[in-house]
């Protein structure tokens, strides 16, 4: 038994396929890696855990234990029980095993403990082997070892100066004479004579083609293009303008930039609520960068709008740049968020990593724990409104302002009034329900009271922890409890709530003895603190000076005995004038009293509805009472005059328990955490989700933008120093090492627009430096600076340092234009030059360090789905808009920077083909060779499919003979006539096909995986004889096969 393959017979849907494949994706890898990535990793995500929670017992100073975990060989080494840290092995880790361990937890109880998520930060921190920088056998909060000055000597830290062109004196023969076109080919020839070297010759015009069309739009060129560029009719310089100019540009290198923006449709954190973790208008950003990049919009202004486009009087579409800070992952807090925004703009932006200074000083960049609370500050004085404040960038749509100063949209957008409408509804449909479970609470809470101050004491007494008590509600069985009152022998069936329980336990035990209302519950429910509901003889005494207390508090309220004192309320008064025999009487009591003020109030009530009505026949308004006084006063409301004038009053002491907000009679449905169970909850969270459905789905939602503003009162920050303990309050403003002598704080809001400004300023040695050799790697497959988003003390040295700077200084008096700059690049020899290679220099410089050719590149995810959709003739070129998923539902046929990215859930093709982590500013993608892309290249019946839709098109259909649909195929898929060769070795492919139908071999439509036995008949005639079971095409993950032998297969890396 042997797994093999069979082949259709269709030879048109193999070579498509094959073709397809082999045109749009090449195999050689250029290998780039960042050393300092595990740095970064651990100062990023594990320091700060071992700092707050872990280094104040564990460190110099302070070992219990004899464990110290402050450098890299004590934590490997361990304590008295053994290591820490076992690199690839968190279970047999005792750092995990301590903070797991419930009984006998790490932090002790009482201490602050991590929270889940860390855990699993730590947990995958050991399990990729527990890369540690820490060295020595302490490292506990570290101050900078880099003198500024010092450090201000780095390349990368030195203003970028006007360039000295080089003249290079190499001379050439042919075809290299006069090679240098721009100053890019001086300086890339200089080095080569100093290597004693020569660039190669140009690549091919249909090469050439191909090349600027992937670089510039993502998509191949079509035949007719790649015929007009050979044949001359278009040069090369007009083919880049157009290139430059078609939207599609946008698209390529926006989603270049959306990598530095880690920028994703969700926001990462799980709550099970479906489409709640969406990020609804995450869009809008996406589409203001293919736009930006699309306008050439200077990448300065680029920048600042991207951190402080509310602080700028600009169009109202360019609010939708601050995606750009708001768009991260939201798997933990505050402080997380703000970390965040930190590191996508100082790394993405400026290629140093200022969140490694969250817990010390920067081990090796000169960025002190002050330089990020001057940033901590600013991204903390900031604030994201709530949604509905969040601008609408409907561009048909008007707004208005009301009398009231109100700001709203108009509905003259058909699409967007019907959203209206159907939102008003839903809400309208959510408020009844709201309602409808507000009063049903509320009904509980006001006509069981007294049964619930009850219970409050009967648990009390259970279990004095308060933390217990709270869930006690809870745990009553189906929550109903039958109960006796007064002295009757009939007991009733009552239902008790978690949420109402609750709410009288948090009220009741903020009550004193001295209470107006509740003081002699509380008195009385001191009496006992085991018994429940009885007392006995040994509760006597206490008994009889709970009655004392009670009398006294009684006696305060008679005028005539003139004592000084709190007067208890002459409702409560009344009904402890006899001592009460036990808690149940206790509890019968007040039960009267409540029934009196509920009864009352709603008679108050009655008569208030009556006037009010009539007061709206005669056009008059009327607003409902607030209190008992209230409506004796404006109503007319006349209420027992039992207790004299001041009935009203005293009896709204007992209304306010049962009707007023802040009271436990009084529940909003948005604080009924627990309330049932499950019921509530799950409505509110249908709501939620249709809500969000209509967000997402709907054509008339409004898009968004997803701003940040500035709060009202900005405030600098405080240094966060070990076990939570503040350090000295630090301004808002840049950091110290870029900003010389003039290192003045912030003056205007938060300060974002001055850190933008800051940012993008000409000045500044790092941001157009970064940023040129992002655009040189994206074109060349490799930087001039290896490490991309590294150019602090341990960035690479750049390998053409005059080059880079003259990159830097071009851009910025271009007026930071990116297209300026890409042609710049295009039009030089160095970018035209082949990639075929040379024997000799192979060795010599077998990374191709001199740039003596053209890299050759791996395709990446985004231009292989692209061109084989458009070589199939599907590709959708639609622009802007909502994500849609790559695959599931409704087939896709968009460009793949449309693509819906989940953090949680990546697509399976994006994880298999290298997508950048959405979770962190990504300069580069690093390419992979794993088992799961050739599966899917031999599997997928995305490419089965694509495949059929090339044979399917009719300028292929139409054509009868084997030899044109050859020449077809080709001009479809390659842009070019076949040469000789490819035609007679597709000629000789069909006639053997041919052959092999017309003796009765086995046709299949399609390709497909399976096992078998293979029995060869006739080797001479190559017929084979099969008995074929076959696998489905693979989801993805798992192959699925018919028989009980194999079942699922899964097939990983290894």
């Amino acid at each position: 038994m042997r797994n093999i393959q069979q082949t259709s017979t269709n030879f048109f849907n193999t070579v498509a396929l094959a073709s397809t494949v082999f045109v749009l994706l090449t195999s050689h890898t250029i290998a780039q890696q960042i050393s300092s990535a595990d740095q970064e990793y651990f100062e990023a995500k594990i320091r700060p855990i071992l700092v707050d929670y872990c280094l104040d017992c564990h460190s110099a100073g302070t070992i219990k234990g004899s464990l110290d975990l402050g450098s890299k060989d004590t934590s490997l080494s361990g304590g008295s029980t053994g290591p820490a840290v076992v690199p690839g092995n968190p279970g047999k880790s005792l750092i995990i095993q301590r903070i797991k361990d419930l009984g006998d937890p790490m932090p002790p109880a009482g201490k602050d403990a991590p929270a889940e998520s860390q855990i699993a930060e730590l947990e995958n921190w050991i399990r990729r082997g527990a890369p540690d920088p820490r060295s020595g056998k302490t490292a506990g909060v570290i101050k900078s070892e880099q003198d500024k000055e010092k450090a201000r000597q780095h390349w990368a830290f030195q203003k970028v100066k006007p360039p000295t062109i080089p003249s290079p004196q190499v001379v050439f023969n042919g075809k290299l004479k006069n090679w240098v076109k721009n100053p890019i080919d001086a300086y890339v020839l200089k080095d080569l004579e100093k290597e004693n070297m020569v660039p190669s010759l140009p690549a091919d015009k249909w090469s050439l083609l191909r090349r600027i069309y992937f670089d510039l739009i993502g998509l191949p060129p079509s035949f007719d293009d790649a015929q007009r560029f050979v044949n001359g009719q278009e040069s090369y310089e007009q083919a880049v303008d157009r290139l430059l100019a078609s939207p599609q540009y946008g698209e390529r290198w926006g989603r270049y930039w959306l990598d530095v923006a880690r920028y994703a449709d969700t926001t990462g954190n799980d709550n099970r609520r479906g489409n709640i973790s969406r990020y609804v208008y995450a869009h809008t950003y996406r589409d203001w960068v293919v736009n930006a990049f699309n306008e050439d919009k200077p990448y300065d202004k680029f920048l600042v709008e991207q951190i402080a486009a509310d602080r700028q009087k600009d169009k109202q579409t360019d609010l939708a740049a601050l995606g750009f800070l708001t768009l991260g992952p939201r798997i933990l807090g505050g402080d997380e968020i703000i970390d965040d925004r930190i590191d996508v703009i100082t790394r993405g932006t400026m290629g140093i990593a200022v969140y490694c200074a969250r817990c010390h000083d920067h081990k090796f960049d000169p960025i002190s724990m002050a330089d990020y609370y001057s940033l901590y500050g600013v991204f903390n004085s900031s604030y994201e409104p709530p949604e509905e404040k969040k601008p609408i960038l409907m561009p048909n749509l008007t707004k208005v302002t009301g009398s009231d100063g109100s700001s709203s949209y108009d509905s003259a957008n058909p699409d967007y009034a019907e959203y209206l409408a159907e939102k008003k509804e839903l809400e309208e449909k959510h408020q009844t329900f709201r309602r409808l479970e507000e009063n049903k609470v509320n009904s509980n809470s006001r006509d069981n009271a007294a049964t619930y101050m009850y219970w409050t004491d009967v648990f009390t007494k259970l279990d004095k922890r308060v933390g217990r008590n709270r869930g006690e509600f809870e745990k009553l069985p189906e929550k109903t409890l039958r109960e006796t009152t007064g002295n009757s022998k009939a007991k009733s069936k009552i239902k008790l709530m978690a949420d109402v329980g609750d709410s009288w336990q948090r009220y009741l035990s903020r009550k004193s003895e001295q209470d107006l209302v509740f003081g002699p519950w509380k008195i009385y429910s001191n009496v006992s603190t085991n018994h429940l509901g009885a007392w006995f003889g040994k509760d006597r005494k206490k008994l009889q000076e709970a009655n004392k207390k009670v009398a006294s508090m009684i006696s305060n309220t008679n005028p005539k005995t003139k004592k000084k004192g709190k007067q208890l309320n002459p409702y409560v008064a009344n009904m402890f004038r006899k001592p009460p025999a036990s808690m149940q009487e206790v509890t019968s009591r007040y039960r009267t009293i409540f029934d009196l003020a509920k009864k009352q109030w709603l008679y108050a009530n009655d008569i208030s509805y009556t006037k009010r009505k009539q007061a709206e026949a005669q056009g008059k308004k009327m607003d409902p009472p607030k209190n008992m006084e209230d409506a004796q006063k404006r109503f007319g409301v006349e209420f027992d005059k039992q207790f004299g004038k001041d009935y009203a009053k005293n009896m709204d002491e007992i209304r306010r328990v049962l009707f007023d907000r802040g009271h436990p009679g009084k529940f909003d449905f948005d604080a009924l955490k627990r309330r049932n169970g499950r019921l509530e909850r799950a409505e509110r969270d249908r709501f939620i989700s249709k809500l969000e459905s209509m967000k997402i789905n709907h054509p008339g939602s409004p898009p968004r933008a997803m701003v940040l503003l500035d709060k009202d009162n900005p405030r600098d920050e405080a240094i966060k120093l070990a076990g939570g303990k503040r350090g000295k309050v630090v301004p808002r403003q840049f950091l110290e090492i870029l900003s010389g002598p003039d290192h003045k704080p912030f003056k205007t809001g938060s300060g974002r627009l001055e850190l933008g400004r800051a940012i993008a300023d000409k000045e500044n040695p790092l941001t157009a430096r970064v940023m040129v050799n992002r655009i040189w790697m994206h074109h060349f497959g490799k930087g001039i600076v290896s490490s991309i988003n590294e150019f602090g003390l341990r960035a690479a040295d750049p390998t053409h340092p005059e080059l880079l700077d003259y990159l830097a200084w071009y851009f910025t008096e271009n007026n930071w234009s990116m297209k300026a700059l890409h042609k710049h690049i295009l039009m030089s020899n160095t970018y035209q030059q082949t990639s075929d290679d040379n024997p000799r220099y192979s060795v010599k410089d077998p990374d191709n360090i001199h740039y003596y050719k053209m890299n050759r590149r791996r395709m990446d995810f985004e231009s292989f789905r692209d061109g084989l959709l458009q070589v199939s003739g599907k590709l959708d070129l639609t622009m802007g808009g909502k994500p849609l998923r790559l695959t599931g539902g409704d087939s896709n046929y968009r460009r793949s920077v449309y693509a819906l990215i989940d953090r949680r859930d990546l697509d399976e093709m994006l994880k298999t083909f290298d997508f950048a982590n959405p979770n962190s500013t990504a300069g580069q993608r690093f390419t992979s060779t794993v088992s799961q892309q050739a599966l899917f290249m031999m599997n997928s019946t995305m490419l089965a499919d694509l495949a059929n839709q090339v044979v399917s098109r009719k300028e292929f259909k139409d054509i009868q003979d084997d030899r044109n649909r050859i020449v077809a195929l080709y001009n479809m898929i390659y842009q070019r006539n076949p040469e000789p060769i490819e035609l007679k070795l597709g000629q000789r492919f069909l006639q053997e096909q041919t052959g092999n139908v017309a003796t009765g071999a086995m046709r299949v439509q399609t390709w497909y995986n399976g096992y078998g036995q293979w029995d060869v008949l006739d080797s001479k005639n190559k017929i084979y004889t099969v008995k074929m079971f076959q696998f489905p095409f693979t989801d993805g993950k798992v192959f699925k096969g018919n028989s009980p032998a194999f079942g699922p297969l899964e097939l990983t890396a290894t």
